[in-house]
């Protein structure tokens, strides 16, 4: 019995872009109006570029767990046919329009989210260069840890049904207007930037420690008193710090909080928040009390008076300070930069990762030694590695600096690979490789057995050190480790067994200063 195509209401010029079986010994192909295959997409193919007259068919057999879709002229309308894999577990979205207000194929009262037909197992959702006319909720995604919204444009969206797992939030230089703002929980960053709303409640948990918001410009921002401890006890966030507070300038709206039966209180030196009490109904500022406004308003200025006098002498007596500090880290990085050849600058400029792009995880590193620390990040919905110096001075960080030069030029599947450097000022470069599962070999037998370890696992492990060794003493020119121990030999369960820490590595341009004994040669 032949099967009955469901796309004969297409176009002869329209194709569906399907993984429903139909593509043969493909994962991915498209289909015409007929259902045969006009075209067959690679095998390890995660992002598709939609083109005007393609649609979006039945995914439900796509076999990655990432998938990415770009060019997406009108969203709704491409998922009249869509099905989703139901054990997607990151999802892209760019340039895609998504109109909740007017769409023949579902009922207005749809929320944009159901229109979009999100897979409930998804962990990670990203809507690049979006505009989305409605409101975008995501109740049902019970298990989303990761959500970006970057160059996006939205009416409104509400975090509610996913307060309870959500660990990353971006709102990356977005025009948003956010009614509520739901509750982050055990978040490795909050950040917000290029937010420009009239209103800004948020809701944060205790145990939030790192606060951004870059380039906002928010007239009201409302508080419960959870928020409110927790933003209070956040210090100002240093340079490539991980935890702290960072604002451009958030403020308060003096009849907003008063209509919210709320208080404002003075959150950091050039931050108010309003408190409003959630167990008292809102008021109409226009009527009734509106004799009281003058007089607060005088009250609140005599106030502030008062408060500027001290802001100011304390922030000259800072400054005082600080000017010193802030002079002598400047000369460190114009004196840092004349010590390195325009080649090895031109390609750390190459190696460079937008810093906002990388989100750091924990309050703790993963491994920390005299000299360096070892940060776990999140890029590009992958897991990381974050290398930096502990103590940085320009000595030290033009040594670190030489090992990712060298790093960089080193590509075997046996040596750790760098993916990147990140760094706002010179001195605070930090170096951005894989992230190993398993840690460091020291680390894992320690936590083992001889029972719990085979001599085959052995055996690979060594195998993979004596390759490595290998690639470096045969590489043109030769480099010799200098620093091979347990500690700087890392498993990852599915890339093997990998050497790092090149930081006392050298290359040897004479063969003859190989009889000095020094290293694994």
């Amino acid at each position: 019995m032949q099967t009955v195509c469901g796309y004969n209401d297409l176009s002869a010029q329209q194709r569906v872009l399907v993984a429903d079986g139909s593509c043969g010994a493909a994962a991915t192909c498209l289909l015409d109006r007929d259902c045969a295959v006009a075209m067959v997409m690679p095998v390890n193919a995660t992002r598709f570029d939609l083109e005007s007259t393609w649609l979006l068919g039945d995914l439900s057999r796509y076999p990655h767990d990432t998938l990415e879709l770009a060019q997406v002229q009108s969203a709704t309308s491409l998922h009249a046919y869509l099905q989703f894999p139901v054990a997607l577990r990151a999802l892209v979205y760019e340039q895609a329009t998504i109109d909740a207000e007017s769409d023949e194929h579902f009922e207005p009262s749809v929320s944009a989210l159901e229109r979009l037909q999100l897979p409930r197992a998804l962990e990670s959702l990203t809507l690049r260069n979006c505009l989305v006319q409605g409101t975008m909720e995501f109740y049902g995604l019970e298990h989303l840890r990761r959500l970006e919204l970057r160059n996006s444009r939205f009416s409104d969206f509400w975090l509610g049904g996913v307060d309870n797992t959500l660990e990353h939030l971006y709102v990356l230089q977005t025009s948003t207007i956010l009614t509520k703002f739901g509750r982050v929980l055990d978040n490795c960053v909050s950040e917000l930037i290029g937010v420009h709303t009239p209103i800004l409640r948020l809701e944060v948990s205790s145990e939030l420690r790192y606060f951004v918001c870059d380039d906002c410009d928010v007239p009201s921002v409302m508080v419960d008193n959870t928020t409110y401890a927790a933003l209070a006890a956040l210090s100002p966030a240093l340079p490539n710090a991980t935890e702290g507070y960072r604002v451009h300038r958030i403020q308060h709206d003096e009849a907003q909080c008063m209509a919210a039966r709320g208080q404002i209180k003075r959150l950091w030196e050039t931050t108010s928040v309003c408190i409003p009490d959630r167990n008292r109904p809102p008021i109409d500022t226009n009527v009734g009390s509106s004799w009281m406004y003058p007089y607060t308003t005088y009250i609140y200025l005599g106030g502030a008076a008062v408060l500027l006098c001290i802001v100011l002498f304390s922030v000259y007596a800072i400054r005082r300070g600080s000017r010193a500090v802030k002079t002598r880290r400047s000369a460190d990085d114009d004196y840092l930069a004349s010590t390195l050849r325009p080649n090895e600058m031109a390609t750390l400029h190459m190696l460079q990762i937008d810093a906002d792009a990388i989100a750091l995880c924990g309050t703790k590193p993963l491994a920390s030694g005299a000299y360096g620390d070892v940060w776990r990040g999140i890029y590009a919905h992958t897991t990381v590695a974050l290398k930096r110096v502990k103590h940085p001075s320009p000595t030290s960080v033009h040594a670190f600096i030489h090992e990712i030069l060298l790093l960089h030029t080193l590509e075997s599947p046996y040596i750790v690979r760098l993916l990147g450097v990140r760094w706002r000022r010179l001195m605070d470069i930090e170096a951005i490789v894989e992230y190993c599962d398993l840690g460091d070999l020291r680390s894992f037998l320690a936590a083992s057995t001889v029972d719990n370890v085979s001599w085959a696992t052995k055996a690979s492990i060594l195998e993979s050190v004596v390759y490595g060794l290998v690639f470096l003493h045969t590489f043109e020119p030769v480099i010799i480790h200098r620093d091979l121990k347990s500690r700087n030999v890392l498993l990852d369960s599915k890339n093997g067994t990998k050497l790092s820490d090149f930081g006392t590595s050298r290359i040897l341009d004479d063969q003859k200063t190989l009889t000095n004994g020094i290293g694994t040669f």
